[in-house]
């Protein structure tokens, strides 16, 4: 199975606008997928700092890090074949928006899972955790790619 973004250059650089999700396409999904699961995790999220997203500030690059759910989308009819650039809205689930003076280019990693599901067996709100314990299993194939941003002008 094939993930990718077109929104991200050759390079795996992007440059988030609005903060809207990206372009994804997936392509060669196995026989018997059901459903997708999408995820968007940044795997280096500030833990803390005082000087993330105020002006006149650098935010500083050797804070501790944590991974943040940007989101999870489940329940993807594999047949779609794409989520184009800004479909899911502004009030959905938006694309990688770090602060913009952090002092480290990013790192989101988009993760397809295709299932034997019809439907993820869950309700209401949840995490990317929920999700994957919901689908262990269940996962007939997955695939992954990695982009590098930062919105940091010193880091461009």
């Amino acid at each position: 199975m094939k993930v990718f973004s077109s929104t991200f250059d050759a390079a795996g650089h992007d440059a988030p606008t609005a903060h809207r999700n990206p372009h994804v396409a997936w392509s060669d999904v196995p026989e018997g997928t059901r459903s997708l699961v999408l995820a968007a995790v940044d795997v280096g999220i500030p833990a803390e700092s005082d000087d993330l997203d105020r002006p006149g500030r650098a935010g500083p690059a050797d804070v501790p890090r944590q991974e943040f759910d940007h989101w999870v989308l489940v329940d993807i009819d594999p047949a779609m074949g794409e989520i184009a650039a800004g479909a899911l809205g502004r009030s959905g689930p938006g694309g990688p928006c770090p602060p913009r003076n952090d002092g480290l280019v990013h790192r989101c990693v988009f993760l397809l899972y295709a299932t034997d599901l019809e439907r993820v067996p869950l309700g209401g709100g949840f995490t990317a955790a929920d999700v994957l314990e919901a689908i262990d299993g269940h996962v007939l194939d997955e695939a992954s790619f990695t982009g590098h941003y930062s919105l940091a002008p010193s880091l461009a």
